[in-house]
């Protein structure tokens, strides 16, 4: 009985390290290596809106009109 254990046990470590792995390649990626190659991720913040589009807080809104 307890060898079933122990494979169960085995086999849930496997899995839980492959999805760590899995993770960490993924963050690796693209945190460093695909924008040290000049790729732009999000993580490297090539998704961020630039601040000369953004209106300041204290002007109002105006219409076309």
């Amino acid at each position: 009985m307890s060898d079933s254990k122990t494979k169960k046990s085995n086999s849930f470590l496997k899995q839980f390290g492959f999805v760590i792995s899995i993770v960490a390649v993924y963050l690796l990626l693209t945190h460093w290596v695909l924008p040290a190659l000049g790729v732009p991720t999000c993580a490297s913040g090539a998704c961020a809106v630039p601040t000369e589009t953004v209106p300041p807080a204290n002007l109002p809104i105006t219409t076309g009109e």
